[in-house]
């Protein structure tokens, strides 16, 4: 694991020489301060690309300017402001079920509870309580929590991946339940923001651009053709 967490501090200062110094205020990638704002718009990105969800996010925005509105709404409401963002039966459901969930738990629909709690307990609430994976939580902990966490998404697990951080084929949830053995404190926030700018501009899925990248003397490129 030291060799690994070596290789990925000397990854983070490429990245970083590469795309700056991330922001945290404004959160950077079209991600939020509240945590419920976070919550619904990570909700809305997962398996789709990101004009889409940000439009849904601000139809969502525009008909809800309170979250607690969403439970007094009908579901076809909620869906045709989520539809830009694919998955749309799938993802009304889940925020509706979010909304409820919390709005039952703390008699307000809002997040900012989480402020006060640990890492672990944090990351209780969310996965456990409001029923969320791992990556999602871990997005809310460090975007809108300013927690030292890394959510891998597919930008991340990819280029991971390829530089023999993590194994192939490991599943994405799995990766995510493991992935703070493998990327060391101190560099996750800044290492996730420039990872997911690579993995869009270079280190893409298909046709990666490795003669343009700033780690290619570095990266062994496991499993390059699988994508």
């Amino acid at each position: 694991m030291k060799e690994i967490a070596t290789l990925l501090r000397r990854v983070n200062r490429r990245l970083l020489k590469a795309y700056g110094k991330p922001s945290r205020s404004p959160p950077p990638l079209d991600n939020k301060e509240d945590p419920l704002d976070e919550l619904i718009y990570i909700t809305l990105t997962q398996r789709t690309h990101a004009p889409g969800s940000s439009k849904a996010y601000e139809n969502l925005k525009r008909r809800f300017p309170e979250w607690a509105r969403i439970s007094e709404s009908s579901a076809e409401y909620v869906y045709s402001a989520v539809e830009p963002s694919g998955l749309a039966p799938l993802k009304t459901k889940r925020i509706v079920r979010i909304v409820n969930d919390v709005a039952q738990r703390e008699k307000t629909v809002s997040l900012d509870f989480l402020r006060s709690l640990s890492d672990e307990e944090a990351q209780r609430v969310l996965t456990k309580e409001l029923r969320v994976g791992q990556k999602t939580a871990r997005a809310v902990m460090m975007y809108s929590l300013g927690r030292d966490v890394f959510p891998a998404d597919t930008h991340c697990l990819r280029i991971l991946r390829r530089l023999g951080a993590i194994a192939r084929n490991v599943k994405h949830e799995t990766a995510n339940r493991r992935i703070e053995d493998v990327v060391p404190p101190g560099v996750r926030y800044d290492l996730h923001v420039n990872m997911v700018h690579h993995g869009r501009a270079v280190c893409t899925s298909r046709k990666p651009k490795c003669t343009a990248c700033v780690l290619d003397d570095i990266c062994p490129k496991v499993g390059l053709g699988d994508g």
